[in-house]
């Protein structure tokens, strides 16, 4: 029980019970410890897990004796119920950011932040975001009506990036083939060209690294 109370707090009560609760609790922490390990993860993420589940259980543990005691001594009470709502509150928050830092950082993963894409005007289409790692598929297409791979499509583009890198692509959905594709490294404005096969071809956004403050938008005039 040494253990379980120097991570998890002194037991409310004498109880096999909570035996049961702290060796659950310490299965969880150990087992997905070394899940995370082995997927990789980086060592700070580790230490933020071995760090912070321990705390959080305290937390809520010490939420937990405030309630009972509440209870025990002048039943149910609106500080029962705060206290009961809180530890829901802190659970929330906390196990969020877990989340948020565990798909910023999964090894392979992607994540992104603020993301729009949105019609501009009659023939001006932009999709940003204002970070983007890994891949991303918009709904944003090129229609190709006519069959001359002889004659080469020109797609007037902007793009834009606040920090680091990443690469727009342009590709057949059915056949996944790439007829275009661009590494953005800087501010530009260029031109997509691609041959006339008839179909429709969509926007991909892909960052092997995070990149902040994106932005590409084009043109079918």
């Amino acid at each position: 029980m040494v253990i379980f109370k120097v991570l998890f707090g002194k037991p409310l009560i004498d109880h096999k019970v909570y035996i049961f609760i702290y060796c659950f609790l310490l299965l969880v922490y150990v087992g997905l410890g070394a899940l995370l390990g082995a997927a990789s993860f980086p060592w700070h993420f580790l230490l933020a897990w071995a760090i912070l589940f321990p705390i959080i259980i305290r937390a809520d543990h010490a939420i937990v004796k405030k309630i009972y005691h509440s209870w025990v001594n002048r039943g149910v009470n609106v500080k029962m119920i705060g206290g009961a709502l809180g530890a829901i509150v802190v659970n929330l928050i906390a196990f969020v950011a877990l989340i948020l830092y565990a798909s910023y950082y999964s090894p392979n993963g992607s994540f992104v932040f603020n993301y729009k894409q949105s019609q501009i005007n009659e023939h001006t289409y932009e999709v940003s975001a204002s970070m983007l790692r890994g891949k991303r598929d918009t709904d944003l297409y090129i229609g190709i009506p006519v069959q001359e791979p002889s004659i080469l499509v020109n797609v007037p583009y902007e793009a834009l990036i606040g920090e680091g890198a990443f690469t727009v692509e342009l590709y057949n959905k059915k056949s996944d083939d790439v007829v275009w594709s661009k590494e953005i490294t800087d501010n530009v404005s260029s031109t997509m060209e691609f041959p006339a096969v008839e179909g429709k071809y969509w926007i991909r956004l892909i960052a092997e690294e995070s990149a902040k403050d994106i932005t590409f938008r084009f043109s079918l005039e």
